[in-house]
């Protein structure tokens, strides 16, 4: 497993990350090879600020947040307030992200109506999507 943490240089809760001037947050993350992601981890301190809902776009092209709001998401997760509290691994549809470049995260709101939207720790889980080269296949076979 690979997972890819995106939060600020130190891993305390003091780090956060907040949206700038409404709820909306928008994130999207690159990968240095393609991926396979089964899981995913988000964690907020902040109750009332905490996301209600996050949109998964795995590949996107020039994601914006009109089209983040919307464009259908590849999946579409609704995040209790418990489950955000604790840092709850919830699992992804497999088959959908299965040769991911990138994801774009998109939480288009808050539980508490706040102004704000702020994330203490954001997990993704998975592993390289290369890691069976087929044309190697070919030469094990001819061994046997």
């Amino acid at each position: 497993m690979v997972p890819a943490i995106v939060q600020g240089v130190r891993d305390d809760d003091a780090v956060f990350l907040q949206s700038d001037c409404d709820e909306q947050l928008l994130i999207t993350i690159n990968f240095r090879q393609v991926v396979k992601l089964h899981s995913i981890r988000i964690k907020s301190l902040n109750a009332d600020a905490a996301p209600d809902t996050v949109k998964i776009f795995a590949n996107p092209i020039n994601l914006g947040f009109d089209a983040a709001e919307s464009d259908p998401a590849t999946q579409t997760l609704e995040l209790s307030p418990e489950v955000v509290a604790e840092g709850q691994v919830i699992p992804l549809r497999f088959v959908k992200f299965q040769r991911v470049n990138s994801v774009s995260l998109f939480f288009p709101s808050n539980h508490g109506g706040e102004d704000q939207t702020v994330i203490h720790k954001i997990q993704l889980y998975g592993a390289g999507g290369n890691s069976t080269n087929m044309g190697d296949w070919e030469k094990v076979a001819k061994k046997g």
